[in-house]
């Protein structure tokens, strides 16, 4: 998520849990919230397997939030005048709020680093939600208006706040539950076997999703508003095509971009010395308006004369202007564009 999100977050959590007593001690929180992210410093200075997939990795895990709430309480309670049990709790805390905000989004995190380097993520919110962020920072900007200079404010503002992003959190798992099984549905209706879907909300909303249906042959993909009713967009088809990357070359970086992608990817040796690895997941830019449009993730692997792999991440850039909002809008309210739409269903569609 943002780093508004994450300040304001964090401080609702600590002040609804009592260990960030004021909004001064939320505010602390808030800025510890921050810092999980600045693990992007550190990635130009990391060898070449390392640098996969660093973002959200260590510094987004379990075991490095409850070092840094031990660390704060050492080296800051003195100065905090607080007990040292209180600052472990408010790092901890202000940690695992940022962690927690990340596995809501759809690259997940590293939550079980050092033993694990898969990703967690329950795919319910888009990296950007301006209706998931407005009660947190309502309810921040509130408290600490109400409560600035008491030594114990009260928490009513910032449990209202964390109810309601729960609740907007909640309302997202239903959307996505729906429109999940209506793909997988209409799937089952045309004779396909699905093994499962993966579904990811697009930018600023979770009205509309990106969806990709794994089966044994390769992938479904489309996009699906709860407001599309009986319409459909055209499904398009990607090929599994995984072995490449499993005999491109025995390498670590290889093994760990397969635990990171888990099984929705495709890949394809464009040479002898050249790898291209697609990330399905996470859908594409501008997807819901664009049937070129790139997929947001795709992997160049290469591997040098001397034998060393290398990679390197082509992101297609974001640029929302009036008009792509107002396409994502119509988009979200279901409206199809015509070449677009699913007109024919045939009782079996292979890959």
């Amino acid at each position: 998520m943002d780093t508004l999100s994450h300040a304001c977050f964090s401080y609702v959590v600590c002040r609804t849990s009592g260990v960030a007593k004021s909004p001064r001690a939320g505010l602390l929180a808030a800025g510890v919230a921050m810092l999980p992210d600045l693990d992007f410093l550190l990635i130009p200075f990391l060898p070449e397997v390392a640098r996969f997939a660093f973002h959200r990795g260590p510094s987004h895990s379990l075991f490095v939030a409850l070092v840094m709430g031990v660390a704060g309480s050492i080296v800051l309670s003195k100065g905090l005048r607080m007990p040292q049990w209180r600052v472990a709790g408010l790092f901890f805390l202000a940690w695992a709020g940022h962690i927690l905000l990340d596995i809501c989004t759809g690259f997940g995190v590293a939550l079980w680093w050092p033993l694990s380097h898969a990703r967690v993520s329950v795919d319910l919110l888009f990296v950007v939600d301006p209706l998931a962020t407005l009660p947190l920072l309502v309810a921040t900007l509130w408290d600490v208006k109400t409560n600035w200079g008491q030594q114990k404010g009260h928490r009513r503002i910032a449990v209202t706040g964390l109810l309601l992003f729960a609740g907007y959190a909640a309302s997202a798992y239903g959307i996505r539950k729906h429109v999940t099984h209506e793909f997988r549905s209409r799937l089952r209706e045309e004779g396909i076997s699905v093994k499962k879907i993966h579904a990811e909300p697009t930018p600023f909303t979770h009205q509309l999703w990106y969806l990709c249906a794994e089966t044994d042959d390769g992938f479904f993909i489309t996009y699906r508003s709860v407001w599309d009713g009986d319409d459909w967009e055209r499904w398009r088809t990607v090929p599994r095509n995984q072995t490449p990357l499993q005999t491109f070359a025995s390498h670590p970086l290889l093994d760990k971009m397969a635990v990171v992608l888990e099984d929705g990817f495709t890949s394809q040796v464009i040479h002898d010395n050249h790898l291209e690895v697609t990330d399905l997941r996470l859908g594409k830019r501008y997807g819901w308006e664009d049937d070129e449009a790139p997929f947001l993730f795709v992997y160049d692997v290469s591997r040098t004369s001397e034998g060393n792999l290398t990679w390197k991440m082509e992101k297609p850039k974001s640029r929302y202007d009036y008009g792509r909002l107002s396409a994502l809008f119509a988009r979200v309210t279901g409206k199809i564009p015509p070449h677009r739409q699913r007109k024919q269903y045939s009782r079996k569609a292979p890959l």
